[in-house]
């Protein structure tokens, strides 16, 4: 998208702009990945102002943290933080070298780029399902996590449409 498009979309919303009514909030936090197939507000049924939408690649716990806290403690969600992940993650193709490497070789003779990010992990995703397991557990353990949230974790089939509980808990 051009800057005149996005400018001229925005007009088109503003025009018939309703301010979202928090009135009707789930209080969840729902974790998701980046990819352009998810839309956790229409896949779930929710609109504008029902839950708070946390994004990153993967949708992995460990990067979501410092944003799940400010929810919990800031805005005050802690009926339940839903992990909802899909099926064909473009980080089930690539693995944390994988990824280093490409960032290096777009960057030669960076050292301060190579050090960065070698530093990172990119959470190559093996399985799905035991991703979704590993990140409930990771949140339902983590100190920060308001005890009592409850920790779903969800897989969305990007085949299908549909979603399917894979387990929950309790921080």
């Amino acid at each position: 998208m051009t800057t005149p498009e996005i400018l001229q979309a925005n007009e088109r919303y503003a025009a018939n702009f309703d301010k979202p009514d928090f009135s009707h909030f789930k209080n969840v936090i729902i974790l998701a990945c980046i990819e352009p197939r998810i839309d956790p507000y229409t896949q779930l049924g929710l609109k504008v102002g029902d839950a708070i939408i946390i994004r990153n690649a993967g949708g992995v716990a460990e990067d979501a943290i410092r944003s799940i806290v400010v929810a919990q403690h800031f805005v005050g969600v802690r009926r339940e933080i839903m992990l909802f992940r899909h099926t064909d993650c473009g980080l089930s193709r690539v693995t944390t070298e994988g990824v280093r490497d490409l960032v290096k070789k777009e960057n030669p003779g960076r050292d301060d780029v190579a050090k960065i990010v070698d530093a990172m992990d990119f959470h190559h995703i093996i399985d799905p399902v035991e991703s979704v397991k590993q990140d409930v557990k990771i949140l339902s353990e983590n100190p920060l996590v308001i005890k009592g949230t409850k920790i779903s974790g969800w897989l969305y089939d990007v085949d299908t449409g549909k979603i399917s509980q894979i387990l929950q808990a309790i921080a």
